[in-house]
């Protein structure tokens, strides 16, 4: 098991699967959208990469219509698709050869986005941060929107800056003329002006609301995620069966490599030395568990269902009337 700053590692890959090129997804590709519907935005962009986009049920119709406005001429084909899905409140990670777009909090941990909080108005302290924030130009700007303000920086400090929706709500005006301004500066007098934070990640300045870590990592807890975790949490008090000794499976740590050759040994290997009974539904055709996983019982289940290889629930009455684990292969 490894562990880096507190993201615990979980590893899902396919045998056999069909990556999108990565030579392909790490070139430049510049990219603009101008009120553009999130979903639209987003199936376009994947296809030019004949990448697969699954949409978790956290992906809202009004998440899917809200309408896009970037421009960024310094990412890759990558990191704009991470910034699209940032810039639309949602996250997305590369997997199983397909792109998929969530909430954040509906990730298994490791493919959760850190973006480290800005304290200040600048971002914090560390070497890609370092290496550009020297970068010098003239700037001379009279009441320019923000949409100005934002190709500049592109064109004259080689990098892109992305504004968060609620700032572009604003519509503030920047004033600002001084020669020879560094990065850091920049990113000062923006931060004063807007009253906002700055981040640096994925290749590009992230101008967001100050204060605000919900900002940094969008996103609130979707109305359906909750049904089960609450269910995992607080299994009725009349089963019979101990809290903690659910919580105890589902926080196990389990390992699965090489892949198991069928569902059954794989259902085996996430509850062994468990009192938790399992159902296992295999639908007919489904590919077997041809990955290896590690990480707890809790983050492989959900990492299968985010994948679109099965479903599972907790059913309440079992064997000695202990929970049921339900897994439905699809």
């Amino acid at each position: 098991m490894l562990a880096r700053k507190g993201w615990l590692l979980i590893v899902l890959l396919a045998a056999g699967a069909r990556f999108a090129p990565a030579a392909a997804l790490d070139e430049i590709y510049p990219v603009e959208w101008r009120n553009v519907p999130f979903k639209q935005a987003v199936e376009e962009l994947a296809g030019q990469y004949s990448l697969p986009v699954l949409f978790d049920a956290s992906v809202t119709p009004e998440i899917a219509q809200a309408p896009v406005r970037l421009f960024a001429r310094h990412l890759t084909g990558r990191q704009a698709l991470k910034w699209l899905a940032r810039w639309g409140g949602v996250e997305a990670v590369f997997v199983d050869g397909s792109l998929l777009i969530a909430r954040p909090e509906r990730l298994p941990r490791i493919w959760q986005k850190e973006v480290a909080a800005s304290v200040g108005s600048q971002p914090a302290p560390q070497a890609p941060w370092l290496a550009i924030r020297d970068r010098l130009a003239d700037l001379e700007w009279v009441d320019a929107p923000l949409s100005l303000v934002a190709r500049d920086v592109s064109t004259r400090f080689g990098i892109d800056l992305i504004i968060h929706p609620e700032v572009l709500k604003a519509e503030h005006l920047i004033n600002l003329q001084q020669t020879g301004i560094t990065l850091g500066q920049l990113c000062d007098s923006l931060a004063s002006q807007l009253e906002a934070g700055v981040d640096l990640a994925d290749g590009a300045l992230w101008v967001r609301p100050r204060g605000d870590h919900a900002a940094t990592q969008p996103g609130t807890q979707p109305a359906g995620s909750t049904t089960r975790s609450a269910a995992l949490r607080n299994p009725p008090a009349s089963d019979g069966f101990p809290q903690v000794s659910l919580e105890a499976l589902l926080a196990r740590q389990v390992v699965i490599d090489p892949p198991v050759p069928d569902w059954a040994t794989f259902a085996k290997r996430l509850t062994a030395g468990s009192r938790i009974d399992v159902k296992l539904q295999v639908a007919a055709g489904a590919r077997p568990p041809d990955w290896v996983a590690r990480g707890t019982v809790r983050e492989i289940l959900e990492a299968a269902n985010l994948l679109g290889r099965l479903d599972y629930q907790i059913e309440p009455a079992g064997v000695g009337n202990g929970p049921v684990l339900l897994i439905k292969v699809r």
